[in-house]
């Protein structure tokens, strides 16, 4: 045989058979001297001498060739301590009186051993201000799969707010199983119960040894973390504010702050600051051209973690912009908006299904399926074809369909008209989600005859949802939500306002002039559109006022739906119609006011519609002196108003409706 040549520690001789169990959970603590079947143990503790002590049965040995310099301390994670295996499964599992509770998010059943040691390691992290050395962990996984769980350690140092307050100076740090080389930093904490001097740290895959130290650093956040200006005239300017808050627990220094456009000012360059404070950055926008602009604030800091922190500014440079216009003239732009053709009976809904601020046309038709187009570009007229049949949703034919959000869930819903009177309802998989799932065949058990047409409205203004449903006969059904955010709804009516467009009635709800009545739109199987205007705010009365809109006749089956695709304040007015194309329509604004010849004496009125959007001072109007005029305010506020003879001051961003007076 040979001699031994090389380094040992804790050598145990039994005369009987060890289970896995027993082995694993003592090969990192030392132990009693009365565990059954244990014959010889020598632990090597003696330091100086030649002779090795066996503490069990006298069985001392003698090493030769030994010197006083040989003996060396032991580097081996060992020491007094407790230990304790488990099986993985899904939730918390306790290792007892280890101090150690792992929450599996999954697993695949492997045993695992921890060993909690009672002493501080060979050597200890280098990086943190603070080690909580007096225990350090050794955990064994026995099995294949993989894994991920949530650790909490119990630390018998004391843990304070401040370290609640602000887990992420709290550490984890590792190193394999056996070694006893460095430490490496693994994660921060995710939190801190400092009551119970408990340390929580989420989502580790792998296991080996574990010590927890405490670091001493400067830890940046900022609020918020994009920032958007919006619109600004380009001779004006928009302030905005972020805010950098130290969540460390050492001064942070901001040392530099910087971006590149000129049209962002930023209103500091340096700061210092103190551990839980913050400093507010104003950051000035003043676009020098019109259209987007965009721009990165970079913030340079001590924060050993992230020493670049990046925010991204975005702002648009406007004009102001005034428009004139009869409010109930509309100008047909096309009879093929985009040249869509979905074969016969189209009807059109606009929606922003995924949240990109890019509408989201979907078009019903004869065929039973839903074809989705996308805007090309913010404010573009222009769509393209994503899929003729999204998510594969069918009816038995005549789909009509409309978009809302019935429960406030920031999940859409889709209630899908169809053939045979009923409705289907579908609802959005997830936030900004292109997939939506069927929620029932039969919404609310309503039933119109045949061809229901949905739209939502709030006739009253009580927060509860108007639902009125088109159908073949030419009449109108009224429905009430039951409460707020109610999925019920309740009949009110049959024949609302006993409206009978003859034959295939199809309801949009919008606000033609701003005069806070709503105007209905019918389409019908005629092809035109009737006319009705609501008798009084939050009435649920309507009045016609005429059965031809704008004379628009778009041969058979129209289905009006109301928009602002270009996003310039101005009604765009979509009709569907027999043949599967859609018309187009925008609500017609005026250069010049015509009087033409007039009676002496006479006093002729016309009455026109004024907006004014991206102004940065009021509105001033003259009048020529041979003409007088009155204003009546029809939305939005005119604080402090004034008049005289030859002028009117109009505040910003608001609509005025105009009575000419010669």
């Amino acid at each position: 045989g040979q001699l031994f040549n090389g380094i040992i520690d804790e050598m145990r001789v039994w005369n009987v058979v060890r289970s896995e169990t027993e082995l694993r959970e003592n090969m990192h603590i030392p132990l009693v001297g009365t565990e059954t079947g244990l014959v010889s143990y020598w632990q090597f503790n003696e330091g100086t001498g030649t002779t090795a002590t066996d503490i069990i049965s006298g069985n001392d040995g003698t090493m030769h060739n030994m010197d006083e310099d040989d003996w060396i301390d032991s580097t081996i994670p060992f020491g007094d301590g407790v230990s304790d295996s488990q099986t993985e499964t899904a939730g918390t599992v306790d290792f007892t009186d280890t101090g150690l509770s792992m929450y599996f998010n999954s697993h695949n059943s492997a045993e695992i051993t921890v060993t909690r040691i009672n002493a501080t390691a060979n050597i200890n992290p280098t990086e943190p201000d603070e080690v909580f050395d007096a225990q350090y962990w050794v955990v064994n996984r026995y099995g294949n799969g993989t894994f991920d769980t949530d650790l909490t350690f119990t630390i018998s140092e004391d843990l304070t707010s401040e370290d609640e307050g602000n887990p992420s100076q709290i550490k984890l740090y590792t190193r394999s199983s056996n070694a006893d080389s460095n430490w490496i930093q693994l994660m921060t904490a995710s939190s801190v119960n400092a009551a119970n001097n408990e340390v929580t740290f989420d989502g580790i895959t792998e296991f080996s040894q574990f010590i927890i130290g405490k670091v001493i650093e400067p830890d940046i956040y900022i609020e918020p973390e994009s920032l958007h200006f919006g619109t600004c005239n380009i001779e004006d300017s928009i302030a905005g504010t972020i805010t950098i808050y130290n969540t460390g627990n050492d001064t942070l220094s901001v040392s530099d702050i910087s971006n590149n456009e000129p049209d962002f000012l930023v209103d500091m360059t340096i700061c210092e600051i103190l551990p839980g404070d913050s400093c507010n950055i104003e950051i000035t926008f003043s676009p020098a051209a019109v259209g987007p602009i965009t721009d990165t604030l970079v913030i340079t800091s001590n924060d050993p973690d992230e020493s670049i922190t990046e925010i991204f500014l975005t702002g648009q440079g406007v004009v102001p912009e005034i428009t004139l216009l009869k409010s109930r003239d509309f100008e047909l732009i096309t009879s093929n908006f985009n040249s869509i053709d979905v074969g016969y009976y189209s009807a059109p809904a606009f929606t922003d299904i995924d949240g990109d601020d890019l509408l989201d046309l979907i078009v019903g038709e004869e065929n039973d399926t839903l074809n989705h187009y996308e805007q090309d570009a913010e404010n573009s007229t222009s769509f393209t074809l994503v899929i003729e049949h999204i998510n594969c949703i069918g009816v038995e034919g005549y789909s009509a369909p409309v978009f809302t959000d019935l429960d406030n869930d920031r999940l859409l819903d889709l209630i899908l008209g169809k053939q045979n009177g009923t409705l289907n309802h579908y609802e959005q998989d997830a936030e900004n989600s292109t997939s939506f799932s069927l929620v029932n065949e039969h919404f609310n058990s309503i039933e119109v005859g045949n061809i229901s047409t949905p739209a939502f409205t709030d006739l009253d203004g009580d927060g509860l949802l108007d639902f009125i449903v088109g159908e073949y006969e030419g009449n109108l059904n009224h429905y009430e939500q039951d409460s707020v955010n109610s999925t019920s709804f309740t009949l009110i009516t049959p024949n609302f306002n006993n409206i009978d467009v003859g034959s295939t009635s199809s309801p949009a709800f919008t606000d033609l002039d701003g005069d806070y009545l709503l105007d209905l739109i019918v389409g019908e199987y005629e092809g035109n559109l009737n006319h009705y205007e609501q008798d009084s705010i939050n009435s649920t009365s309507f009045s016609l006022v005429t059965h031809n809109f704008n004379s628009l006749d778009v041969g058979y089956y129209s289905a009006p739906v109301f928009s602002d695709i270009d996003g310039d304040g101005l009604e765009e007015l979509f009709i569907g119609e027999l043949n599967g194309k859609i018309h187009y329509c925008k609500q017609e604004t005026i250069d010049s006011m015509s009087f033409g010849n007039i009676v002496v004496g006479g006093l002729p009125t016309k009455n026109y519609y004024l907006t004014a959007i991206n102004l940065i001072n009021d509105l001033n109007i003259e009048c020529p002196e041979d003409l007088k005029y009155h204003y009546r305010k029809i939305r939005d506020s005119c604080k402090n108003c004034q008049y005289h003879p030859l002028m009117v001051q109009f505040l910003r961003q608001s609509m005025f409706g105009l009575n000419r007076i010669h």
